[in-house]
């Protein structure tokens, strides 16, 4: 029988209708395990979506606008149908 990280009672009293129910899981080593795994792959991933943004916005300071599909040309067929939208 595999075992089942089971809800326990809530030590804090709810004033609002919002249950984080996460908070009510008993610790098990494996779910902190999985947090711990899954905020280090978000961190890494939003580290590298900033490395990758900053180096663009100095490597082109001006010419980089907040829309970038702005900087295609419009005689693109993809540019067209993005037009369409």
């Amino acid at each position: 029988m595999r075992h089942v990280a089971r809800r326990e009672r809530c030590s804090r009293p709810h004033h609002s209708h919002l249950d984080i129910s996460l908070l009510c899981l008993r610790k098990t080593p494996k779910l902190v395990n999985m947090i711990a795994v899954i905020l280090a792959t978000i961190s890494l991933i939003m580290s590298g979506y900033l490395v990758v943004g900053l180096s663009g916005y100095i490597a082109y300071p001006t010419t980089v606008t907040s829309n970038v599909l702005n900087i295609l040309p419009d005689s693109d067929p993809w540019v067209q149908v993005r037009g369409l939208f």
